[in-house]
C-alpha cells in the first residue's frame, strides 16, 4: 500500500509540509511506520506546543518540560538549541570577535556549554532535536565519547577547538549518531540472529525478521529517520554488537568506546 502524500510545500514551509506527510503516514499513531515510533511521542508533543521550527520554539518546548525530562549534557547543563552561523557570518565573526562557544567545534560546544547547533526549518536538524528528547542518555554519552576522542589530539587545551584528522573511532561515532539502531531489551534472540548474519555478510536476511518483529530495533540515527520519512527504498542502520537497550548502549559509549569501530554492525530495515 502506497502511503498518502501530503501537500508539496516549498521554501520556508518545506519542513511543515514534510511533517504533514509524516502525520498522514501515521508517525504519531501506533499504527504508523514502526521505524518512526522512536520519535512518535516527542513529535506529537512538540506539534501540540508549536507550529514553527526554529531555535526559539525548540528551547521554549524544552523549557516547559518537567526538570527530569529536559535533555542535558553529561555535566548536567540543559541542552539549548543555538543557530548555525552562515559562512559569511563566521568570517565576519572571525574578524570582529567570536564568543568562546562559537570558537568550539560541534561536539565540543555541546559538551562544554550544552549548546546544540541547529538550523532553522531543517528536517535533519529537527529530527536530531527529537532524538535528543527520545534518547537523552545515549545522546549525552555519544557526545562525551566524541569529545574525549577529540581531546586525545589536544590534551593541553581543554577549552580550545581541537578539530583534527578524523580517525576510525570518530567515523564510527558519527555513523552511530546518524544511523544508529538500538535493540530493545526483549530483542535478545533477534540481536543474536542479526549479529550472526551481519558477521557472515548476510545482513540482508534481517528483513525477514521485521515482518514479525518490526519494533525490536528502535531507530536512533536521525539520518535513518529522515530516510524513512522521505520514503527511501532501502534504509540501513548500524547497531552495537551485544548491546540491548539505551542503558547498555550508553555504558558501551562511555566505558568501551575504543571497541566501537569493530562492534558496529550493519542492518537493513526495509
Amino acid at each position: 500500500m502506497i502511503a498518502p502524500q501530503g501537500p508539496k510545500i516549498k521554501g520556508e514551509h518545506r519542513l511543515q509540509g514534510l511533517l504533514i506527510q509524516a502525520q498522514m503516514r501515521g508517525v504519531s499513531d501506533k499504527a504508523g511506520s514502526p521505524w518512526l515510533q522512536s520519535i512518535a511521542k516527542p513529535l506529537h508533543n512538540f506539534l501540540r506546543h508549536s507550529s514553527t521550527f526554529d531555535c526559539e520554539s525548540y528551547n521554549s518546548f524544552m523549557g516547559a518540560l518537567p526538570r527530569g525530562e529536559r535533555p542535558r549534557n553529561i555535566q548536567g547543563v540543559p541542552i539549548t538549541c543555538v543557530p548555525v552561523l552562515s559562512k559569511r557570518a563566521r568570517r565576519r565573526r572571525s574578524r570582529f570577535g567570536q564568543t568562546p562557544e562559537e570558537r568550539l567545534g560541534y561536539q565540543e560546544r555541546i559538551y562544554l556549554a550544552g549548546e546544540l547547533e541547529t538550523r532553522e526549518e531543517n528536517l535533519h536538524d529537527f529530527l536530531n532535536f527529537l532524538v535528543w528528547l527520545a534518547f537523552p542518555q545515549v545522546k549525552q554519552s555519544l557526545n562525551s565519547a566524541s569529545f574525549w576522542n577529540e581531546m586525545k589530539k589536544a590534551p593541553a587545551s581543554p577549552t580550545a577547538c581541537c578539530r583534527g584528522k578524523r580517525d576510525r573511532l570518530a567515523d564510527a561515532l558519527t555513523l552511530f549518531d546518524e544511523s544508529g539502531l538500538i535493540f530493545l531489551p526483549q530483542g535478545q534472540k533477534a540481536l543474536n540472529q542479526v549479529t550472526e548474519w551481519s558477521r557472515s555478510g548476510e545482513a540482508g536476511k534481517a528483513r525477514q525478521l521485521w515482518v514479525k518483529q518490526p519494533r525490536v530495533p528502535s531507530v536512533f540515527g536521525h539520518a535513518v529517520l529522515e530516510q524513512v520519512l522521505q520514503g527511501h527504498p532501502s534504509p540501513h542502520g548500524f547497531f552495537l554488537e551485544g548491546c540491548l537497550g539505551p542503558q547498555q548502549v550508553s555504558h558501551k559509549l562511555l566505558k568501551n568506546r575504543e571497541e566501537l569501530a569493530t562492534t558496529l554492525l550493519p542492518c537493513p530495515l526495509i
